[in-house]
């Protein structure tokens, strides 16, 4: 069962309400405060994935190029969201996960023009994404401990 809730976002101007964007979402068990960030980054992330979604959105693309933009997006997500603070502190790794994969859904859903290559696309991302998250987060987590430590590695080529 698919059900479906729109979230929306209105701006007060001038005593004008300006409904600025609406999201279908199919996962209905989020926040309030997740809905939130949500929109918030989709808002501001449009312009950095116009490259991307003219790829997707190109009747010729092959799985390989599918993969590397579902890849991207996530990237791009994880770093909008990574910047995102709420009553100045940073939310945790589960509600960013959450975040960052139903944005990658409505990027997908709302900027691929072709229905079928949508749902291709979708669904290679539903099947890709948690492993892709898995693995950003693994190596972040290294890069970070190495960071706080202070190493330095280098690397002999003879």
């Amino acid at each position: 069962m698919n059900t479906h809730s729109e979230f929306t976002n209105i701006i007060k101007k001038n005593d004008i309400e300006l409904d600025i964007i609406t999201i279908e979402l199919d996962k209905t068990d989020l926040t309030k405060l997740q809905k939130s960030i949500l929109l918030k980054v989709y808002k501001n992330i449009h312009d950095e994935l116009i490259d991307i979604i003219d790829e997707l959105n190109d009747e010729d693309i092959d799985n390989i190029k599918i993969s590397n933009s579902i890849l991207n997006i996530t990237s791009i997500c994880i770093k909008y969201i990574e910047k995102i603070k709420v009553n100045k502190r940073v939310i945790n790794g589960n509600e960013k996960k959450i975040i960052v994969i139903e944005l990658g859904r409505i990027i997908i859903k709302k900027n691929i023009e072709n229905s079928e290559s949508s749902l291709n696309i979708l669904n290679i991302y539903n099947l890709s994404v948690d492993i892709i998250l898995e693995n950003i987060i693994s190596v972040s987590r290294v890069v970070n401990t190495l960071i706080k430590k202070k190493c330095n590695i280098n690397f002999c080529c003879s």
